[in-house]
């Protein structure tokens, strides 16, 4: 229930055979089947009304997925990759290729990856404790 007072989608029960969904009264809300502005169907009842998207079901499925431990990992490791396109893209002011041609453009990409790599290098010699040299 929202704060509000009001019932949320989450809090009725929708009953994939029948297509229809049951509030927490336990009241039917039903659909005449017709899909609104393309993409939403209606479910009416006397006090209550819920939408549903006409592809809840893969959303529904989505949501489920996004809960595993495959996909938090699948996420963690995409952000790494995807953190890395951003700094090339808003530090080194690679919005767009300067040089024309698949060779010139992984040219340029491996030029862009040698600098991020060289940064992260120089910040974590900066971390470590200064090598005394024996000769």
């Amino acid at each position: 229930m929202a704060a509000d007072g009001k019932y949320t989608r989450t809090d009725f029960d929708y009953d994939t055979e029948r297509d229809l969904y049951t509030c927490p009264d336990g009241k039917e809300l039903k659909t005449s089947g017709a899909v609104d502005k393309g993409t939403t169907i209606k479910y009416f009842g006397k006090e209550h009304r819920v939408s549903r998207d006409v592809i809840q079901k893969a959303r529904d499925y989505t949501l489920t997925l996004m809960e595993t431990d495959a996909y938090i990992n699948s996420a963690i490791q995409r952000k790494k990759v995807e953190r890395l396109f951003g700094e090339a893209k808003h530090l080194h002011v690679m919005v767009r290729l300067r040089l024309r041609g698949l060779r010139a453009a992984k040219d340029e990409f491996l030029l862009t990856a040698t600098i991020q790599n060289l940064k992260r290098l120089a910040n974590i010699l900066s971390l470590l404790p200064p090598q005394t040299w024996i000769a």
